[in-house]
């Protein structure tokens, strides 16, 4: 039930962030080695300024007209409570990759 609110939580920012028309959303799947595993969400949508990006992770921070601010914050605290990392990289523009890093034993 967590990492369905986690996933969902990510594609949904994915999906407002990509224009209707042209836009693209990438899932993958990245063996890290033995004991870890990444799972990335990429888009081409309008990224994140270097700015934002530093406080995304606050409760209640928003960009969005109707956002609670919350979104990523309750990622985040998934991930952790999966003993894993939340990485988000964005390039204002060209899109955003947020991958989250779990390890393949709990």
């Amino acid at each position: 039930m967590l990492m369905r609110e986690l996933f969902s939580n990510i594609l949904n920012n994915a999906f407002d962030a990509t224009s209707a028309k042209n836009g693209l959303i990438t899932i993958g799947l990245e063996i890290n080695d033995s004991v870890s595993l990444g799972i990335y969400f990429k888009d081409n949508g309008i990224g994140i300024s270097a700015d934002d990006l530093k406080r995304i992770r606050e409760p209640f921070f928003t960009t969005k007209a109707k956002g609670t601010g919350l979104g990523l914050t309750v990622c985040q605290q998934i991930v952790m409570l999966h003993n894993g990392e939340l990485d988000i990289k964005s390039v204002l523009g060209q899109g955003t990759t947020v991958t989250i890093c779990l390890p393949k034993k709990r």
